[in-house]
């Protein structure tokens, strides 16, 4: 079995993009919605988003989390005794946020 992946960069590489007529382009996925003269592609675009750029941002996402995750721990580590189970439930919070990060950038 093949499968084919395009990534379209403008509405000039689009499948979905059909002359009109007068010089006119449309896009034959919104009932030929008139596209820009020069083919950037406009807000109501139908087709998804390219997964890198969202993976990207999950990762600067979990990024973050995962500092905050740190300095919570560290906070609750400097306390006293009375806050371990805390401590713990933190610990494996960064553990497994750790674990998210590292599968999401391999997948990146």
């Amino acid at each position: 079995m093949l499968k084919i992946v395009q990534v379209t960069t403008s509405c000039k590489d689009c499948p979905k993009r059909r002359y009109g007529s007068g010089g006119q382009y449309d896009c034959t996925a919104m009932d030929n919605a008139p596209l820009p003269a020069d083919c950037v592609i406009p807000q109501w675009c139908p087709l998804p988003n390219h997964p890198g750029k969202l993976a990207a941002e999950a990762i600067a996402k979990a990024d973050n989390t995962l500092a905050v995750t740190r300095q919570l721990r560290d906070a609750v580590a400097s306390g006293n005794g009375s806050v371990e189970w805390t401590k713990s439930v933190l610990d494996q919070a960064v553990l497994d946020l750790e674990h998210w990060k590292n599968q999401m950038s391999a997948g990146a």
